[in-house]
């Protein structure tokens, strides 16, 4: 996941990304289409430059939301998550 300009500034970046990841339009697009419980994103890739900062995780939760509404959350180190009839998100130290 980066910034757009930095996949426009960085054709070696861009393809790495193209072949080994969903942006989070992509992401939203497809957890719109599959309706989990809870959507949760567990890895992050986020390239930068000196002159293009990493993209943030606020960014992309927002641009997972231009196509997905349902329950989402970024996953943290020693975060727990229980599913059964229920969804219960726990965070470190919580």
């Amino acid at each position: 996941m980066a910034r757009p300009e930095l996949l426009e500034k960085d054709p070696e970046t861009r393809r790495m990304l193209a072949a080994h990841h969903s942006s989070p339009e992509d992401a939203g697009r497809d957890f719109a289409r599959i309706k989990p419980k809870l959507a949760v994103y567990t890895h992050y890739t986020r390239p930068r430059r000196d002159d293009i900062p990493e993209v943030t995780i606020p960014e992309i939760i927002s641009r997972t939301r231009a196509g997905y509404s349902g329950r989402l959350e970024a996953g943290e180190d020693l975060m727990s998550i229980s599913i059964g009839n229920s969804v219960t998100v726990k965070r470190y130290g919580e």
